[in-house]
């Protein structure tokens, strides 16, 4: 058995990933996100969002609202199966 997933890299300005992290949490459920690695120094961060693929209309919906407020890019949008183990 698999189920669709979705995968996303954005690219934000450090001053502005607290509040994107933060609208992720509030909307809770949507998916799973990380910071990726980055050097001291960078300007801008790269945040790794995961999730069930029945929520990455609303995911990109959110990230359009923030896009109106600061720079932000999706540099990976792709979608692909997860397997799941068989018990």
């Amino acid at each position: 058995m698999s189920f669709k997933l979705y995968h996303l890299i954005l690219q934000v300005p450090k001053e502005h990933s607290a509040f994107l992290y933060f609208t992720f949490e509030s909307n809770d459920g949507l998916g799973f996100y990380s910071t990726l690695d980055h050097k001291e120094g960078d300007s801008d961060r790269h945040i790794e969002i995961q999730g069930p693929i029945e929520f990455k209309e609303e995911v990109l919906r959110l990230i359009a609202i923030l896009k109106k407020e600061f720079r932000l890019e999706i540099i990976l949008n792709q979608d692909y199966d997860e397997a799941t183990p068989s018990c």
